[in-house]
Parts: C-alpha cells; sequence; structure tokens
C-alpha cells in the first residue's frame, strides 16, 4: 500500500482511535474508559479522528525525508515521500477557503483542521506536535477526571500547543472558530506546559498599552495653556493691586 495510508491508519493506532471499537489493550495513549482525546462530539469528531490521523502522517513523511540517509531511504521511494508532503499543502487552500468562508466551526473538516497543523508547523515548527502529545500519556494530569466535555476537550489541546509553541495560542484558534473556555485554560495551564516542557514560566502579562501620541500632545498643550493663562492672571492681578487702578483684583481677571 501506499506509504502516506499506512502513516495515517497507524495515527489512528497511535491516539487509540480503534480502543472504543475493539476495547481496552489494543494500544494507543490510554485505555477508553479515559478516551479524552478522539472522538470529542458534537459537529467535528470525525474530522479531528482524521485530521490528527493524518498529522501523524505529515510529521512522520517529513521525519523520514529530513533524515533519508539516516534511514537508507532513496530512489523512488524518496521521490514518493516528497511528492506526498508537497501534496499536503493542498490542506492550506482547504484552510483559506475556511477562512473565506467566515471560520464556521460546524463546518471543519480533517482537511482544514491539517491545513492549520501546517500552518502552525510554519510558524512555530514541527516539532510542537510531538512535544503536545505529552499531554496525553499517562499519568493524566490530576484535575481530570474521566471524559472531558468538547470544549474542556478543545480547550486542552490548544492549551497543550500553546505550551509547546511557547505562544498563547487562543486568540488565534478563537479566530478560526474554535469554542475555548477561558477559565478552564487559566486553571490548568501551569500544569500542562510543566508536562510538555518538564517545566514552566508563565510570561507575565503584557504592560497596558501606551497612550497614542496625539494624545500626550494634547495634555502637554493643556498644561501648557493653563499655565499660560496663571501667568496672565498673576500679571493683571499684580497691576490692579500696584499699579494704581482702580480695579480690584476680581476685576482684573474679568477678562478671563
Amino acid at each position: 500500500p501506499h506509504l502516506c495510508v499506512v502513516f495515517h491508519e497507524m495515527g489512528h493506532n497511535f491516539t487509540g482511535h480503534f480502543l472504543h471499537e475493539f476495547g481496552d489493550g489494543v494500544g494507543g495513549l490510554y485505555p477508553s474508559h479515559r478516551n479524552i482525546f478522539v472522538n470529542w462530539g458534537g459537529c467535528c469528531g470525525r474530522a479531528f479522528e482524521e485530521g490528527i490521523a493524518t498529522l501523524a502522517q505529515m510529521y512522520s513523511i517529513r521525519h523520514l525525508v529530513d533524515d533519508s540517509q539516516l534511514y537508507g531511504i532513496s530512489g523512488s521511494i524518496l521521490e514518493s515521500l516528497k511528492k506526498q508532503l508537497a501534496s499536503n499543502n493542498g490542506y492550506l487552500n482547504k484552510l483559506a477557503e475556511y477562512e473565506a468562508n467566515g471560520n464556521k466551526f460546524a463546518t471543519i473538516t480533517a482537511d482544514i483542521l491539517d491545513g492549520m497543523f501546517i500552518n502552525l508547523a510554519n510558524t512555530y515548527g514541527w516539532e510542537i506536535y510531538p512535544k503536545t502529545f505529552k499531554i496525553y500519556l499517562d499519568p493524566l494530569p490530576s484535575f481530570i477526571n474521566g471524559r472531558l466535555t468538547e470544549i474542556q476537550g478543545h480547550t486542552y489541546f490548544i492549551a497543550g500547543l500553546s505550551a509547546a509553541a511557547n505562544t498563547d495560542l487562543r486568540d488565534r484558534f478563537r479566530a478560526w472558530g474554535f469554542p475555548i473556555d477561558d477559565d478552564y485554560y487559566d486553571a490548568h495551564y501551569e500544569e500542562i506546559c510543566r508536562i510538555v516542557n518538564g517545566a514552566c514560566v508563565v510570561p507575565p502579562p503584557p504592560p497596558p498599552p501606551a497612550p497614542p501620541t496625539s494624545l500626550i500632545k494634547d495634555v502637554a498643550a493643556r498644561i501648557r495653556s493653563g499655565v499660560n493663562a496663571l501667568g496672565e492672571f498673576f500679571g493683571k492681578a499684580k497691576t490692579a493691586l500696584f499699579g494704581g487702578e482702580s480695579s480690584n483684583i476680581f476685576q482684573a481677571s474679568a477678562g478671563f
């Protein structure tokens, strides 16, 4: 069979896709009663099952091509793998269509999801994925007690990717239409980050934005105006008091 098919189906075994069908002990990341990864339900469970299996395929083939000499791969097999990598860029076209149509999460497909994976890999590198999958290995985090809800499953995955990329990816996935539980993310990010990276330093919140230059100039102009007004006031007061005029200090300031 074609190698891309082999790696895709192995990706299903890796993520535990078959566990709910054949019971425990078949393989995969965790036993079926703790199947928090695949079959998230809702509109898109099948898309994630297939999309993540293809992610395993894309990562494996890229690794074989990059280290072809190490694995003794050459000739027609190497060329076939390279062609498969090039064809995977078609997933980016699917992602572009999805974005052009308004990022409607209910319409997401495996191809669109794989476009997102390639998009992220082009920014943060492909090694974010093996790092992310650490969050699905036993022992699972202490805060997981059984199957996650759909929104928790998405949030858990996005938190793992964020930790692997060392970047908060919530806005990026939210722009793609993903439902995200910010309270769940904030409560558990540090523990997820420690699983992914071994240690975790949560970056401080960004400083508040500086006021716009126009505002600074406006405040400075008002201060100068106030200083000039005070100077004019005291000048008139001095004339009224010491210059022999009959006007008192209040009359002197009547011009304001």
